[in-house]
């Protein structure tokens, strides 16, 4: 039954990114309902996505905290670092960037050479930003360099692959850079 579920979410995946379909947030919350119904952890953070950033439906912090929070519990890297979004913005969470820094650290520790290619460069990015702007920690422009590289590459690879969605956060590696 398990790869029933995940062909659900990747369908969800799929109308959400709009590979190889039109893009449409409708189709995408309604996979990812019905695979975060069955169980699948994946899509219990893809629904966090949704409610983050209202896509077919309204923004709600609330709901957006709890399916992260279901994401993370089971090891899922994006559901922790919008969790630390969440620190960093004070969204439904007491702003706290000390708590953020932290939770970005924690996903580099995490994440796995498999989960890199799908991760690394927003974490990276989120780095930069906290050591350059001393979010959360000192600020060390040496290591933003670093970081805002890393966002770079990682970010040319997402976008390569057609996640197009990142083009803002590449722009915004390049940025940081300067």
């Amino acid at each position: 039954i398990g790869y029933k579920v995940d062909s659900l979410n990747d369908l969800g995946v799929m109308y959400y990114d709009g590979y190889g379909v039109c893009q449409d947030f409708d189709k995408a919350f309604y996979y990812y309902h019905m695979a975060a119904e069955k169980g699948s952890k994946k899509a219990q953070g893809n629904l966090g996505y949704c409610y983050y950033y209202g896509r077919s439906v309204d923004i709600d912090y609330e709901k957006a905290y709890h399916f992260f929070v279901l994401g993370a519990l089971s090891g899922e890297i994006n559901s922790l670092y919008k969790i630390g979004d969440m620190y960093l913005n004070g969204y439904y969470v007491k702003k706290n960037e000390l708590e953020a820094f932290r939770i970005y650290e924690q996903c580099m520790n995490m994440i796995s050479e498999e989960d890199e290619k799908f991760v690394a460069g927003p974490v990276y990015l989120r780095l930069g930003n906290a050591w350059c702007y001393g979010l959360g920690t000192q600020p060390n422009f040496e290591t933003a360099l670093y970081c805002y590289q890393k966002a770079e590459l990682f970010l040319i690879g997402m976008i390569q692959r057609g996640d197009v969605m990142y083009k803002a956060s590449l722009k915004a590696a390049i940025d940081g850079q300067k």
